[in-house]
């Protein structure tokens, strides 16, 4: 019979078993662990409309194990992540847990890669060796065969604690090739209980590679996939760019030398490079490295307006559209809503009778809105007419407003607004969703509603989010004005 205990943080929601099961307590449901790519298993768990997700050895350790102490981590016995029984979980030192971990798998092989650009896009792939051993530079394996690549950086690739650990040694292969055997040298003696120095003789430092695998493993827990997805672009590039092997060995320099990388080798867009310095930034606030660089040394660009759509234009494109697509799109501009909400949007998040659409956490979807804040948005009466005509045809067992015939999210919102852009004659590059958003805060502000309001409606953690889309107006009316400004200017 299994044992259930109150998870921390969450009592009288969820519980956890000594056989490594989570439930939540109100359906008594158990929840479906997922696989994380080092093998271990996370649940999400859900609160007042936030949710976290939390690795199930975790939750077991401290429901029947008690709290960790200082400097220990959860390991378990016999090695296997997806075994969370109580019984198979300990605390152990990292240097204990890791020593452990390479008893088992027979010592620590470090290979070589290198970061190339093939017909797949990016890739890490093995360095091609001449028959003494010795790494033939610039020449990778591409699905088994030689490739010449001139372009990219050499990395060394390792696991600790099951979890792949890369590290960028710069672009010559010799060099590399050195510190691939170093490193392999290095780990294996510390398995051993052998003191190793680093490379550049200061003890203590932490390693680069581990410090970004653990970062990025960090916030997979706690963000969401676009904003992981930022993060890995960023500190690949990062990495690439900076050699250095320790953490606390970046510089001010280093930085600097990061942002002419992202502009003139990799061609990115002033904003995509302050974007990413910004993130390298934070990793780099989270390891306790502050102040490494002035104000003005940050990248710099320019604000552009939030572009909207012209009458003219939406005319033109809802007269392309059929009456479903048209629905689609006048919903996005009547509403303000960001894609994903529209996305998930459900017929029990609409009030008709109060024509109102309420942003909400879904946690059968594992949505939850930007910045985790609900909101109410009201719609116009002629929105509200065609929702009410929608809602009496579609399937009663679908909740979503918009689904796929299977019921599930509509994904491809964009392909089908360009579809209509192309069948309209117009430009299909000037037509993408969230144009539709800045088209509804700028109207809104034109017609005089106040800021804090669409502030509201839009979901901005603050108003200067908001103040951007406070364009001049273009209307007729002030057209008027400004030619009765200037009209005593004779000729």
């Amino acid at each position: 019979m299994a044992e259930w205990r109150d998870v921390s943080g969450y009592t009288g929601i969820y519980q956890v078993s000594d056989e490594g099961q989570v439930r939540n307590t109100h359906t008594n449901k158990i929840l479906s662990p997922v696989r994380m790519k080092n093998g271990r298993l996370y649940v999400t768990l859900s609160s007042d409309g936030f949710q976290r997700k939390s690795t199930v050895h975790s939750l077991v350790a401290a429901a029947f194990l008690g709290d960790c102490p200082a400097g220990h981590e959860t390991a378990h016995k016999d090695g296997d992540y997806t075994h969370n029984h109580a019984s198979n979980l300990q605390y152990l030192t990292r240097q204990e847990n890791q020593k452990r971990f390479v008893m088992r798998t027979g010592g620590y092989s470090v290979n070589l890669t290198k970061r190339v650009m093939t017909r797949d896009g990016l890739r890490y792939c093995p360095v091609a060796q001449s028959a003494n051993g010795r790494v033939k530079p610039d020449l990778v394996l591409v699905d088994g065969k030689e490739e010449r690549h001139s372009e990219g950086a050499y990395y060394l690739e390792w696991r600790e604690d099951s979890r792949r650990v890369r590290l960028s040694v710069g672009k010559d292969a010799s060099d590399a090739s050195a510190r691939q055997l170093r490193k392999e040298a290095e780990l294996n003696a510390l398995n051993s209980g052998v003191a190793v120095a680093p490379d550049n003789g200061q003890i203590g430092h932490r390693s680069m590679a581990a410090a970004v695998a653990e970062f990025l493993d960090e916030t997979k827990l706690t963000k969401k996939p676009k904003t992981l997805a930022a993060y890995t672009t960023a500190l690949n590039y990062f990495t690439e760019s900076c050699a250095k092997l320790h953490v606390h060995d970046i510089e001010r320099r280093d930085m600097l030398k990061f942002s002419a990388f992202l502009r003139d080798e990799k061609n990115q867009s002033p904003r995509s490079v302050y974007n990413k310095f910004e993130n390298v930034m934070s990793f780099l606030k989270t390891q306790g490295i502050r102040g490494l660089v002035g104000k003005n040394d940050w990248p710099r660009f320019v604000e552009e307006e939030p572009e909207v759509y012209e009458q003219e234009d939406l005319d033109k494109l809802f007269a392309a559209c059929d009456q479903q697509e048209r629905l689609w799109f006048e919903f996005f501009l009547m509403t303000g809503m960001r894609e994903q909400e529209v996305m998930h949007c459900s017929w029990d998040d609409i009030n008709l009778t109060r024509a109102t659409v309420t942003v909400r956490y879904k946690a059968e979807y594992g949505f939850s809105p930007k910045n985790y804040r609900e909101r109410e948005i009201p719609i116009p009466a002629k929105l509200v007419k065609k929702l009410r005509a929608l809602k009496a045809k579609s399937d009663k067992t679908c909740g979503l407003v918009f689904p796929t015939s299977g019921c599930n999210p509509k994904l491809n919102f964009l392909d089908d607004l360009k579809a209509c852009a192309g069948r309209a004659k117009l430009k299909k590059e000037d037509f993408w969703l969230h144009k539709f958003r800045a088209t509804f805060a700028t109207w809104s502000l034109w017609a005089g509603v106040d800021l804090r309001t669409v502030q509201q409606w839009l979901g901005h953690s603050d108003m200067e989010s908001t103040m951007r889309y406070l364009k001049p107006s273009r209307s007729q009316q002030v057209r008027e004005k400004v030619n009765e400004i200037f009209g005593g200017i004779n000729a």
